[in-house]
Parts: structure tokens; C-alpha cells; sequence
């Protein structure tokens, strides 16, 4: 009998957007473009660190020497990641960086490409590291991602459908 009501639970929770993990339910974000971290622990979910970007001539900037959500590179990590519509190809709507520490400490970049005729900037993809991720879907919009031997250092996820709004988390 408990294991039936166990089961009713779960099912509930998964068709309301809910997940049970580590014996708690989740819920997807409210907002497209909002990411949070999964503890590994009976913890709830963590939001992580959100700013809004400053550009330079050469450079994305991103405030402070390290992000406030700090992870541990032992474990895999799960994030949730609200986007517009899961069910596109995560790949298309998420990605995720690896980003710089100045030598100031006071701020974290990404380089910019500005060889462009348009004086558009772009992300300088030669320079920079993307974190490929496997997911699945979660909830009505919004995606489970796993990431697996990230190295100690500065991320950022960037969704689709949210151009300026930048998530940052640090592993250690």
C-alpha cells in the first residue's frame, strides 16, 4: 500500500512539472532564462548567480572575481533550465562556457570578435571553451542537464529567447 501511494505521489509530481531527486520534489523556474542548481545533497535547489552583461570593444563582462554558486567538480551536476520550448534540440536553446578570470580579480570576460565588417559583435568561438551537456526534458519547458569532470573554474549559461540575462556558477 505505501508503495502505491509512493508511486501516486511521483506520478502526480512528474505530470505538475514537478521531479522528485534525493527524496524531494523540484520544480521547473518561473521565468524563461532562469537556471538553478540541483544540490546533490537532501538541499533545495539553488539559483544561480543572474547578470545582465557589460561589453567592452573586446569583451563580455561579467561582475566579481568568482559567482556566489560555488560547486563541487567531484559530483555530476544538475541544473534546471527554463527555456521557451523543450521540445527543440537543448543544444539549439542552451550554452553553457567556460569563461576567464581577469588578472584583477574583480571581474570574470569572455573574448568578443570585432573583425567584422558591421561592427556587430560576436563571440570569438576560437576563443572560448563550450561545455557540451547531455539532458532531458523537464517539466512543460525546461531541461534537466547533467554535467560530468568539469575542471575548477568560472560558467556561464546563456538561454535563447533571453539575450542579455547570463546564469554563472564557479566549480571548485
Amino acid at each position: 500500500m505505501r508503495n502505491i501511494v509512493f508511486n501516486m505521489i511521483l506520478f502526480t509530481g512528474l505530470l505538475s512539472g514537478s521531479f522528485v531527486s534525493n527524496g524531494q520534489f523540484l520544480k521547473e523556474p518561473k521565468y524563461i532564462g532562469n537556471v538553478y542548481y540541483v544540490p546533490a545533497t537532501n538541499a533545495p535547489p539553488i539559483k544561480l548567480e543572474r547578470q545582465l552583461t557589460r561589453y567592452t570593444r573586446k569583451f563580455l563582462l561579467f561582475e566579481g572575481a568568482s559567482s556566489s554558486v560555488s560547486i563541487d567538480s567531484t559530483e555530476t551536476i544538475k541544473l534546471i533550465v527554463k527555456v521557451l520550448n523543450n521540445q527543440l534540440d537543448p543544444i539549439n536553446a542552451i550554452r553553457l562556457y567556460k569563461i576567464h578570470n581577469s588578472e584583477k580579480k574583480d571581474y570574470r570576460y569572455m573574448f568578443l570578435r570585432n573583425d567584422n565588417p558591421l561592427k556587430i559583435k560576436f563571440i570569438d568561438y576560437d576563443k572560448i571553451e563550450r561545455i557540451n551537456f547531455e539532458s532531458d526534458p523537464f517539466g512543460k519547458s525546461s531541461y534537466l542537464i547533467y554535467l560530468k569532470n568539469l575542471t575548477p573554474g568560472e560558467y556561464v549559461i546563456a538561454v535563447d529567447n533571453d539575450k542579455y540575462g547570463w546564469n554563472l556558477f564557479g566549480v571548485k
